[in-house]
């Protein structure tokens, strides 16, 4: 396994709920002891992108962007991802 993909209902109540909270950060030790990349889906506030960044896991959601055509995406991607050398 290469990846863990954690479903957005772990990360919704996370911020409220200690227990939530609580087996949200026992997956993703879990992923980390397995060595695996650690997705959390359903980024949607600043508050839970803070909480993985202090976890050091990936997160995907509509608090990056929603869901874009393909010409739009790249014109996105190319906005903020665009190398310099």
């Amino acid at each position: 396994m290469d990846e863990l993909k954690i479903d957005q209902t772990f990360l919704n109540d996370a911020l409220e709920n200690r227990r939530v909270y609580s087996l949200l950060k026992t997956i993703i030790k879990i992923g980390k002891i397995l060595n695996a990349k650690v997705v959390v889906e359903g980024v949607e506030t600043a508050g839970q992108l803070e909480i993985l960044i202090k976890k050091g896991v990936y997160g995907q959601g509509f608090f990056y962007s929603h869901a874009l055509p393909a010409e739009e995406f790249e014109e996105w991607y190319l906005k903020y991802y665009t190398k310099t050398t």
